[in-house]
C-alpha cells in the first residue's frame, strides 16, 4: 500500500505493544499471530518478544480445525488477529485456551486512508 515505517517508528510501537502486554494477566506468555506480511506484523512480533513472551505464528489462511489444532498445541492464551481472519478464530476459539484477542485493521497503520482501506476490508 505505498506505505513504510521507520526503525525508530518499528521501536516505539513495538515498545508500547510490549508494556501493554506486560501490564496484562499473566497468562500472556505465548501471544499467537495470525497475519500475513503487513506493517503490523513486525510491530507485535517484536513487542511480544520485548515483553518477554513467545510468538506462536499462525498462518492467515489456516483452516478452522487447523487453527484449533495449533492453539491447542501451542497453548496461547493470547492472539493478536487481522480483522480479514478473525472469523476462523471466532469459529474454534471457545475450545482452545485463547482468553485475550486484540484484532487488527488493515489499515490502522494507512497514511490517512485507513478508513477507506478498513472499511474496504470486510470479512
Amino acid at each position: 500500500m505505498g506505505r513504510t515505517i521507520s526503525f525508530g517508528d518499528l521501536e516505539r510501537m513495538s515498545r508500547a505493544f510490549g508494556a501493554w502486554i506486560q501490564a496484562g494477566p499473566r497468562e500472556r506468555r505465548r501471544v499467537a499471530v495470525m497475519m500475513p506480511n503487513c506493517l503490523q506484523y513486525p510491530v507485535c512480533v517484536f513487542g511480544i518478544l520485548r515483553a518477554g513472551c513467545v510468538v506462536v505464528n499462525v498462518n492467515p489462511l489456516y483452516t478452522p480445525r487447523e487453527l484449533e489444532y495449533q492453539l491447542k498445541d501451542s497453548g496461547a492464551e493470547a492472539i493478536v488477529v487481522l480483522e480479514n481472519f478473525a472469523h476462523v478464530l471466532q469459529r474454534v476459539i471457545a475450545r482452545t485456551s485463547v482468553k485475550h484477542v486484540v484484532v487488527a485493521a488493515l489499515g490502522d497503520l494507512a497514511r490517512g486512508e485507513s478508513v477507506v482501506v478498513n472499511s474496504s476490508c470486510g470479512t
